[in-house]
């Protein structure tokens, strides 16, 4: 269904795990609100979940170049698809161990073209800004990795729990 998960349950057992909270000392235990949007994507198929998702990495975006400021959007979608896209290096088999042919991520990258497309730019743009770009959709990879986390970590909890 999409990047991660939880081997044998159904987006229903997962919807029904993340649904219920857990009382601790300090009040139930809630999922933010990126990460329960990841949950309703990934593993729900929820439409909304995405538009949610994409508009969370939107605001994320920094505007420290001004390329990227100029492309939020773009460099947000770009994000996303490579995140949800999660090919595993066929070189080191997702290991990334001082991998050349995924430079050190585990995972295939589109190919510049392809972002350049995502992004809404000429490849040439695209070239002139790559570094930068990378740079900000590996940040945003990272944060994204979080909300995957946090939403993975919450579904494992509360199934053991029912």
């Amino acid at each position: 269904m999409g990047v991660g998960g939880v081997g044998g349950l159904t987006g229903l057992d997962i919807a029904a795990a993340v649904g219920m909270s857990r009382q601790t000392r300090r009040g139930p235990v809630k999922l933010r609100p990126e990460s329960w949007a990841w949950v309703r994507h990934v593993y729900m198929g929820d439409e909304q979940g995405k538009a949610d998702l994409l508009a969370a990495v939107m605001v994320r975006v920094s505007g420290d170049h001004a390329f990227i400021e100029q492309h939020r959007k773009g460099v947000a979608a770009l994000a996303f698809e490579e995140r949800m896209r999660n090919v595993i290096c066929r070189v080191c088999n997702g290991s990334a161990e001082k991998c050349k042919a995924c430079k050190g991520r585990g995972t295939f990258d589109l190919s510049g073209r392809r972002r350049a497309r995502i992004i809404g730019v000429h490849h040439h743009a695209y070239k002139r800004n790559e570094t930068a770009i990378t740079q900000e959709v590996m940040r945003l990879y990272g944060i994204m990795g979080n909300w995957q986390d946090e939403a993975d970590r919450h579904i494992e909890r509360m199934t053991r729990e029912v």
